[in-house]
């Protein structure tokens, strides 16, 4: 996703669900979850992982989910470009 994209999607999620689902993501793409928000927000967020506690890995996957097919809704309604970096039509910025 483009960061734009990224910050659309975040914008629209309930938070809790976007918590849930970077909570176990690869240090990667919390990186570039965080860099779509404000340090505000990105703080707030860490702030709201880290009081989480333990969490199971299906409710982890099943927040994941959530916001792929967020993604995908906001695509089909022009909200948001998806781009397949394996695509020949991938826009390199």
């Amino acid at each position: 996703l483009l960061p734009s994209a990224i910050a659309a999607v975040v914008k629209q999620a309930d938070k809790k669900v976007v918590a849930l689902a970077l909570k176990a993501a690869p240090e990667e793409a919390r990186k570039v979850f965080f860099a779509g928000m404000t340090e505000r927000a990105a703080g707030l967020l860490r702030d709201d992982m880290a009081n989480m506690g333990p969490v199971r890995a299906r409710d982890c996957e099943e927040a994941q989910s959530q916001l792929v097919r967020l993604a995908k809704q906001m695509a089909d309604r022009g909200e948001i470009v998806l781009v397949d970096p394996k695509s020949d039509d991938a826009v390199i910025l």
